[in-house]
């Protein structure tokens, strides 16, 4: 899956978990540097924002999302993470992978790619979940400004 945010949203990406289906033990790697533009096929996003605006249609996020993405990494994952099944053949209670929040300022995106690790008849179904802020760091904008501190 491909999470992008354009350069002009003037939000801040927050991801704040990935979930995948209990008994299919997989490893989810996240890439964040890459040669050349990752694309794929545009996903359906559940968005949850409430209508601002009155005009009885749900407010539209800022960032995108594909899969079926080709990618080419230019590094090692930034990050990789186990969803779903156990180390002792069980299945696990949740599926869920437990990391940091990750921050996807404007113009940068993440690939998650699935791996799953066990053989059994299961597919691997991941959701990600996501909220958008205001711009919470961007390199494009100071952090502070050296005179303010002293």
């Amino acid at each position: 899956m491909l999470l992008a945010n354009p350069a002009d949203s003037g939000t801040s990406g927050v991801v704040a978990g990935a979930f995948g289906n209990p008994s299919a033990k997989s490893i989810i790697r996240i890439y964040d540097s890459f040669d050349g533009d990752p694309s794929g096929d545009p996903a359906t996003v559940q968005n949850d924002l409430l209508d601002t605006g009155g005009e009885g249609e749900q407010d539209v996020g800022a960032l995108n999302a594909a899969t079926n993405v080709t990618y080419t990494p230019s590094g090692d994952p930034f990050a990789s993470f186990i969803v779903g099944g156990s180390s002792t053949g069980r299945t696990s209670i949740s599926g869920r992978a437990a990391f940091l929040p990750l921050i996807i300022e404007p113009d940068r995106r993440i690939v998650l790619e699935v791996e799953k690790l066990e053989s059994d008849g299961d597919e691997v179904v991941i959701s990600l979940d996501w909220f958008e802020v205001p711009i919470v760091f961007s390199e494009t904008t100071p952090r502070f400004k050296s005179e303010e501190l002293y």
